[in-house]
């Protein structure tokens, strides 16, 4: 029974516990790679079969990928509290991604154009980013953090790619405008819920202590603008795929849901 025991500690150490033991996460290591792959593959096959998609496969699409964004949401806040992490300071789903997959989820459900468009520049824009350089500190495969980030990004990235593909959606007219704007505002309010409770949500309040790509743009608060003008080039890159498709009626008149 102890040798039982010993082993299911040493398992929910291993997969579950609050430190990796093991080496730390490198980006672009073989298992980043591999999860890379799998959600580039699907993404593709997306794309490919977008015409094949029956009404009840798009509502299973449409309930899966629902479901894992929830699913990482809701069981890293497990995670955290099982750990002894959970608190007010990291569990908020305030962090762009995080808030986001939520978003996402409903955008699924209800196929709302308002909130397509919020979900698939400031979710999809912080997803990409995400997948290439995962904020999972030293947690690596096969952690349940590594599985948390990569399935949740990847899921949130690939609603993007068939909200377009498979449901047609598209971003209004002036869409990077809003979203530029929106992105200001919504950086002004976790800024300020990050001062009343002594958080870094978005890593506004200082940088993350473990390398990431914002360790070359400067210190605080340079960085935070840095980031403002990489989001405007990578927004204006991700309307370019539409800016010579004809508006349908529904976009030109403004979103409906």
């Amino acid at each position: 029974m102890r040798f039982f025991a010993q082993l299911r500690y040493n398992f929910r150490m291993r997969f579950f516990g609050p430190f990796f033991f093991g080496e730390p996460f490198r980006p672009f290591s073989p298992p980043h790679l591999v999860a890379l792959a799998l959600i580039l593959a699907a993404n593709l096959l997306i794309v490919w079969q977008r015409r094949r998609f029956s009404p009840a496969a798009r509502r299973a699409t449409r309930g899966l990928l629902a479901g894992l964004m929830v699913l990482a949401q809701v069981s890293f806040i497990a995670w955290a509290a099982y750990v002894g992490k959970a608190s007010l300071q990291t569990v908020l789903p305030l962090h762009l991604c995080s808030l986001f997959m939520w978003v996402s989820a409903v955008t699924l459900f209800t196929r709302s154009r308002r909130l397509f468009e919020l979900s698939y520049f400031l979710g999809g824009g912080g997803a990409l980013f995400a997948l290439i350089t995962p904020d999972i500190g030293m947690y690596n495969f096969p952690h349940f953090v590594f599985f948390h980030a990569l399935i949740g990004h990847g899921a949130l990235l690939t609603t993007q790619v068939y909200l377009i593909a498979v449901e047609g959606f598209r971003p209004g007219p002036r869409a990077v405008r809003r979203m530029f704007a929106s992105v200001n505002l919504y950086i002004l309010a976790v800024a300020t819920v990050d001062a009343l409770i002594g958080a870094n949500y978005m890593f506004l309040a200082y940088k993350p202590d473990f390398p990431t790509p914002l360790d070359y743009l400067g210190p605080w608060p340079w960085y935070i603008l840095a980031v403002e003008l990489i989001a405007l080039v990578v927004f204006y890159l991700m309307n370019l795929p539409f800016k010579t498709e004809p508006r349908s009626r529904k976009d030109r008149e403004g979103f409906l849901i």
